[in-house]
């Protein structure tokens, strides 16, 4: 369940088989398919690579029955007597009782010291059920009816959604993204202290290069769905008028500040194709290819006694950089 979930998460993100001295038959074998020529591999199993976090986790609870209730009813009538006599039995029963299932994870670095944090959650498995029964019988031959119904949460499927939501969680905290967004209109994770930390240290290392926090702010308004910005670095009008905007929507201060980066990243639009707008921007931005506009009252009139220069023939462009482009996706 967890390699899966891992593999739901990013393309970023692979899973990494990683055998050690406890695990001697996998490799006994595997050094045997070798031999065999059963397998072909380029690379030894010395230089495989290394994971960089190891993910350990077990099924930490599993109480069942930890209450009940129930309703019964019985009910009897008699009808005539001696030879004409008949008889009728009812029987009704309701009936509810649930479990509880918990899941806890521990995320190591490869030189095997742990993160701290607390990784799992738990989840009240319930079970109900309705059972009723009729009796009939007449000279003493008797006729009964019954039927019930079960109804019962899947403890598998439980535990599948405990552990996706742990992985999402573990992943989320070690790279520092807001992955409190994921189950937000249920409310199943709650704002990560670590995380905005993380995100106020970014803010305080932008704030070094005033041009570059401005740009990056330009490029959080594009992924918050505003394409009237050029990510230029500057405090333009465009820029401006955005930031009142999103300040109005999200009940932040208008600005360069934190509560408006912080708001800008945590609402961004989830589409990859906005996403993808807005971080090549950002990306052509750092790479020098969009410059700031030109002040139209300093721009010097042309000389027409200097002949032109050639205009150097713009080089062709690029395939686009998916990897840049994604970045920051969450």
């Amino acid at each position: 369940m967890v390699r899966d979930a891992i593999s739901q998460i990013s393309y970023k993100v692979r899973y990494v088989e990683q055998y050690d001295a406890s695990d001697f038959n996998h490799l006994q074998v595997e050094q045997l398919l070798r031999q065999a020529s059963k397998i072909q591999t380029q690379t030894p199993m010395a230089l495989r690579p290394t994971a960089d976090y190891t993910i350990t986790g077990a099924i930490s609870m599993f109480d069942r029955n930890l209450s009940s209730s129930s309703d019964e009813m019985r009910g009897m009538a008699a009808i005539g007597g001696g030879s004409s006599q008949a008889q009728i039995d009812g029987f009704a029963k309701n009936s509810t009782s649930f479990s509880r299932l918990g899941v806890s994870f521990n995320l190591f670095l490869s030189n095997g010291v742990s993160i701290p944090g607390k990784f799992g959650g738990e989840i009240n498995v319930m079970l109900a059920k309705n059972s009723k029964d009729l009796g009939f019988s007449i000279k003493g031959v008797g006729f009964g009816i019954g039927s019930e119904a079960v109804a019962m949460h899947g403890r598998h499927q439980a535990l599948k959604m405990l552990t996706e939501f742990s992985v999402v969680q573990i992943v989320g905290n070690t790279m520092s993204v807001p992955y409190w967004r994921v189950g937000n209109q249920h409310r199943i994770f709650s704002e990560d202290p670590h995380v905005i930390r993380a995100m106020r240290s970014e803010f305080e290392d932008y704030k070094t290069d005033p041009p570059r926090l401005i740009a990056y702010m330009q490029a959080q308004c594009i992924a918050n769905g505003d394409k009237n910005i050029s990510v230029n670095g500057v405090l333009d009008d465009a820029t401006q008028r955005a930031f009142e905007k999103f300040g109005e929507q999200y009940n932040v201060p208008a600005g360069i500040n934190f509560s408006m980066f912080k708001a800008l990243e945590l609402n961004r639009i989830l589409d990859v194709n906005i996403a993808s707008e807005a971080w090549s921007a950002y990306a052509a931005y750092k790479n020098g290819i969009v410059t700031p506009p030109v002040d139209p009252v300093r721009v010097p009139s042309p000389k027409t006694s200097v002949k032109a220069s050639p205009k150097p023939t713009a080089p062709a462009p690029s395939s686009p950089d998916y990897d840049s482009a994604l970045e920051g996706l969450l």
